[in-house]
């Protein structure tokens, strides 16, 4: 199995099968855009990018947008209202 810079993996109640991928080149990142219902509108959660930069650092970025934005222990916790 190679070996990527990222792997991403998801599961989602009510589907059969897993989300799974990487990038493909040793260049390779990401980016996923997480949406949540706010108050019965669709909003931006989240961005989540995997950068690889020249000099071969690899680095998740985490940047959170609408909701209650608060930690608990290590964990970013997003809040809305259904």
């Amino acid at each position: 199995m190679a070996v990527h810079n990222f792997q991403v993996e998801g599961r989602i109640d009510g589907r059969a099968t897993r989300i799974s991928a990487g990038p493909s080149g040793k260049t390779g990142g990401f980016s996923l855009q997480i949406k949540i219902r706010d108050d019965g509108c669709i909003a931006r959660a989240a961005d989540i990018e995997g950068i690889a930069a020249d000099d071969g650092t690899l680095t998740v970025r985490i940047t959170p947008h609408d909701g209650e934005i608060s930690f608990e222990g290590n964990t970013l916790i997003i809040r809305t209202k259904r």
